[in-house]
């Protein structure tokens, strides 16, 4: 792992014209989604696990946004494709995925789909459930109203958990 960034960065350069610097910060989300909280820094009574939120900011279509998102995902997938977060949900949905796989990684194309997002009334809670999670707390509860139950996830990796990875993409 110690050369990770560096060998992230000998592959996925080459593949577009996409900033260093998409590579570098998609590289690092990489590594978070896949090492979750199995890596921790202690303060004090705090552990801080790697729990990165990313926004790629460029001009769409030639910045490459998407390709360096793209690659990232490639190798999230195919290590292990239940790490990647749907992008597309309810706040319901969204915490029942979390309970089944708290160490996962959320990625937007675009930074206005995840924005949007909170004005719904369907997403009422949305973002002070994102603000939440990123402080990866060991337990996160919600009620489902469509279930009635409560939902205890435990987080593995930085989410709700903890969405211990979000690569936002705004054009």
């Amino acid at each position: 792992m110690g050369h990770f960034i560096s060998d992230y960065l000998d592959y996925a350069a080459p593949s577009t014209d996409a900033p260093r610097v998409y590579h570098e910060f998609a590289a690092f989300s990489t590594l978070s989604a896949l090492i979750g909280r199995n890596v921790w820094s202690q303060h004090g009574h705090y552990r801080i696990y790697p729990n990165l939120w990313v926004v790629l900011l460029g001009s769409s279509t030639t910045a490459r946004k998407s390709t360096s998102l793209r690659i990232s995902q490639d190798i999230v997938r195919a290590v292990d494709h239940r790490r990647i977060l749907p992008d597309d949900f309810s706040v319901e949905a969204f915490m029942e995925v979390l309970g089944h796989q708290p160490e996962a990684i959320l990625y937007f194309d675009e930074f206005l789909s995840l924005s949007s997002k909170f004005g719904r009334d369907y997403m009422a809670g949305l973002k002070s459930l994102l603000t939440e999670l990123y402080e990866c707390k060991d337990h996160v509860k919600r009620t489902l109203r469509r279930k009635g139950k409560a939902l205890d996830s435990t987080p593995g990796s930085g989410t709700s958990g903890k969405v211990e990875d979000c690569i936002i993409n705004n054009s």
